[in-house]
């Protein structure tokens, strides 16, 4: 009877501590991904590997490296596809610049050659270390997310 009671008691405090010592890591850990990234922090913050949605199906892919070059994948119907040229896709390669608060992609390499040498600003309307969001010089906006472990 005695180990019963203890176990009840012990086992249940075990579970509470357990428990309450994972909700008071969850705000900690949450709250670093929706801060928003000071611009004098775009040009480390911009490293990593970012997705965009088009639609319900379709992805565009785009990798900035510490260097300052970039590899993307454009669709078609997308953000990228259709501000370097309209309705191109295909992968290209090339280097990226901050400015401010603005994003220059230069294309140094593309599987289509209209694209070579191509140079495009988007405005950083808003950045968070896992959410990017720009806008075109015709005012469209797309959101790219951070796509970890890659």
């Amino acid at each position: 009877m005695y180990n019963r009671l203890t176990n009840r008691i012990y086992g249940g405090f075990g579970k509470a501590v357990f428990l309450l010592g994972l909700l008071l890591l969850i705000p900690v850990s949450c709250s670093n991904s929706t801060a928003p990234v000071a611009r004098g922090n775009y040009q480390t913050a911009l490293v990593g590997h970012w997705q965009g949605t088009i639609g319900n199906y379709y992805k565009e892919n785009i990798s900035f490296k510490k260097d300052n070059s970039f590899k993307m994948q454009m669709h078609s119907g997308g953000f990228i596809g259709n501000t370097i040229s309209q309705g191109v896709y295909g992968s290209a390669s090339g280097t990226w610049k901050i400015e401010g608060a603005n994003l220059l992609l230069t294309i140094s390499k593309a599987d289509n050659e209209s694209l070579f040498n191509k140079s495009r600003k988007y405005d950083i309307v808003s950045f968070t270390q896992d959410e990017l969001k720009m806008e075109d010089e015709k005012g469209d906006t797309s959101v790219f997310v951070r796509i970890r472990g890659m």
